[in-house]
């Protein structure tokens, strides 16, 4: 027997004008059919009993609630999706729902594919999550369409749709995490051949990828070595080099101001005038960032190396206390002396992952 779904619903009250008439509120046929279903299993009720209902109430539920007729057959086909397939003794109960209904063939098809796509959709996206796709999950999938009634045209769609956004949903988690690891790589390209998905990015997305991986390089692989022709402390090896960088420090500046106060000016004579208010000399000196020189920046296992056009500049790595990135270049906060500013925008997120890790040691 058929699992009961519905549950007893109090009818509504008549009014004196329907008492005195012998009527009924019609929302009361719908009423009384959810309790009718909701009194024994499906395949006891009989198109007999729904025309009871009707005559009583004077309706025709067909052309008058051919919506909540629906919405009655949509409970159970959807009970039985989400309970896995569709088997003989659902498909006997559906039938006879659909016969004391009186629903045509055409709604309940609307309706199967309407509730399936959503249900088919879910299920797909389970099957999926895990970054599979065996042939024992196919053959599920397949005969839930089937059984949902969909077509294979949309079946299809909605599987590719599913399994390219498993895809992107791992990439996304890459990028949120922006590291690519050799583990991570080899599980993306795995996924994608399991479920059938062609890698294939925008420009842009390849470009972020490629440097995703070389953060991860960068912060567990041997740090690159760069060839170059300063030299260099006794086994001190140039990892990076950076062109156009100025260097900067804090500089006092000071202002000077002649005169303070209100001036006015009275003619004593002719082109001779004498002003109002007293001389008084006043300065006062602001902190400004300077720039000091521009060159290229050398970053190696030993300091900071800036060539510049008036001198070298260095800062031992061992001199550093910690440093703070921003849009335009670095702070580097050094134990002793000025901090320094070293303005530049390339290859800013390069070198504050390899100076990270150079500090830590």
């Amino acid at each position: 027997m058929s699992e009961i779904l519905f549950k007893y619903a109090k009818l509504a009250n008549r009014s004196v004008l329907q008492k005195l008439f012998k009527q009924y509120p019609e929302e009361n046929a719908v009423i009384a059919l959810n309790n009718l279903l909701a009194s024994k299993p499906i395949e006891s009720v009989t198109e007999q009993d729904v025309q009871e209902i009707e005559q009583k109430y004077r309706v025709n539920l067909q052309r008058e609630f051919h919506l909540n007729l629906e919405e009655f057959y949509a409970v159970y086909f959807n009970h039985y999706l989400r309970h896995g397939c569709i088997d003989t003794d659902a498909k006997k109960v559906l039938s006879n729902l659909r016969r004391i209904l009186r629903l045509s063939e055409d709604s309940i098809r609307t309706l199967q594919i309407k509730i399936g796509e959503r249900v088919y959709r879910q299920k797909h996206e389970e099957a999926v999550a895990d970054g599979t796709f065996t042939n024992e999950k196919k053959i599920s999938l397949n005969t839930l369409a089937m059984d949902i009634g969909l077509p294979d045209d949309i079946s299809r769609k909605i599987s590719e749709e599913v399994r390219i956004a498993c895809i992107k949903k791992f990439v996304a988690e890459i990028v949120e995490d922006q590291r690519l690891s050799p583990q991570e790589d080899r599980k993306l390209q795995q996924m994608a051949k399991n479920l059938e998905v062609d890698l294939s990015y925008t420009p842009e997305t390849k470009q972020q990828l490629n440097k995703l991986r070389l953060y991860w390089a960068l912060e567990n692989e041997t740090l690159p070595e760069v060839k170059t022709s300063i030299s260099l402390y006794k086994n001190e090896i140039c990892h990076l080099i950076i062109p156009g960088v100025a260097w900067c420090e804090m500089r006092t500046v000071r202002t000077h101001v002649s005169t303070v106060g209100y001036s006015t000016s009275i003619r004593i004579a002719k082109g001779i005038y004498l002003r109002s208010t007293s001389h008084k000399p006043r300065s006062y000196s602001t902190e400004q960032l300077k720039q000091l020189d521009r060159g290229t920046l050398y970053l190696t296992s030993k300091r900071i190396l800036v060539t510049g056009t008036h001198k070298s500049y260095n800062i031992r790595l061992e001199k550093i206390l910690e440093f703070d990135p921003y849009k335009d270049g670095i702070e580097i906060r050094k134990d002793a002396g000025r901090n320094v500013f070293l303005m530049f925008s390339e290859q800013l997120d390069i070198i504050c992952i390899m100076l990270g890790r150079l500090l830590e040691g």
